[in-house]
Formats: structure tokens, C-alpha cells, sequence
């Protein structure tokens, strides 16, 4: 049985306002890293796909 329903959330001007000052720290953490946005962006990318491919059904640890 498929479920179809679906939630819609949008933020508020506060949130969106702490959104802004959330990509500020963002910025600030790369730069600590001594990463450029690119290289982190390319990590972002590489541990999605790790995660994925750890918690994908039937996939085992073994190979």
C-alpha cells in the first residue's frame, strides 16, 4: 500500500532569518577546515553516497 500524503513546511521571517546567520557559520566552518566550498561541496556529495550505500537494503559490510 503506497501513501500519498505529504506534509508542506515553510519558514517563518525568524527562520529565515537564523537561516541566513546559519549559512555565515557554514562559510566560517569551511574555512577553518582549510577547505574551499567546492572541495567541501565534493565531500557533501562522497558521504551521501557512503551513507547510502551503507544503509541500503540488503547491503552487507563484507565486500
Amino acid at each position: 500500500m503506497d501513501d500519498e500524503r505529504s506534509v508542506s513546511i515553510l519558514l517563518t521571517p525568524e527562520g529565515k532569518a537564523l537561516h541566513s546567520q546559519a549559512l555565515e557559520v557554514s562559510g566560517e566552518i569551511i574555512g577553518a577546515l582549510g577547505m574551499t566550498i567546492s572541495e567541501f561541496d565534493h565531500l557533501k556529495t562522497e558521504l551521501r553516497t557512503l551513507t547510502d550505500r551503507v544503509t541500503a537494503d540488503g547491503n552487507t559490510a563484507h565486500s
